[in-house]
């Protein structure tokens, strides 16, 4: 991608943050800025920096911008650029699921065992065992639910 457009990329995502974090009519909102979360200073007024730790921190134009622990801000020492899959588990209202012993995310045990997230999501939510919901054969029914 030409240099113009990954930085036109990096803006947006900046200015998408500070929309999060302080306008209070943004939608994401009340996920964010209602919650205490903010941007540090050094990224918060000048964009300059924000580009600057984005080329020297792992950005990619298939990446996006996540917070390490989601009850912190965003600053340099708690964010990174993952894939969408690896935002999708860091996310404060994933579902973590024990089975056998081992402790994934629900996308993680989805992508592993190729059933649908929600199928997953929706067989816990009536109340099925783990082990069922994780094991048993999907009905035709189930993927129009």
């Amino acid at each position: 991608m030409p240099r113009n457009k990954i930085r036109d990329r990096i803006r947006n995502t900046w200015h998408n943050m500070r929309r999060r974090c302080y306008d209070q009519h943004a939608d994401s909102y009340k996920y964010y800025g209602e919650k205490g979360i903010e941007i540090c200073d050094e990224w918060l007024y000048s964009f300059e920096s924000f580009y600057e730790w984005s080329l020297n921190n792992g950005y990619s134009d298939d990446l996006t911008i996540d917070r390490i622990n989601n009850n912190k801000s965003y600053s340099p020492n708690n964010c990174r650029w993952v894939s969408m899959k690896q935002q999708d588990n860091n996310r404060s209202n994933t579902i973590y699921i024990t089975f056998k012993g081992i402790c994934k995310s629900l996308p993680e045990w989805a992508d592993e065992l190729q059933i649908p997230q929600y199928v997953i999501r929706n067989r816990l939510n009536r109340n099925w065992s783990v082990e069922d919901a994780l094991t048993r054969k999907v009905g035709k029914y189930e993927y129009h639910v």
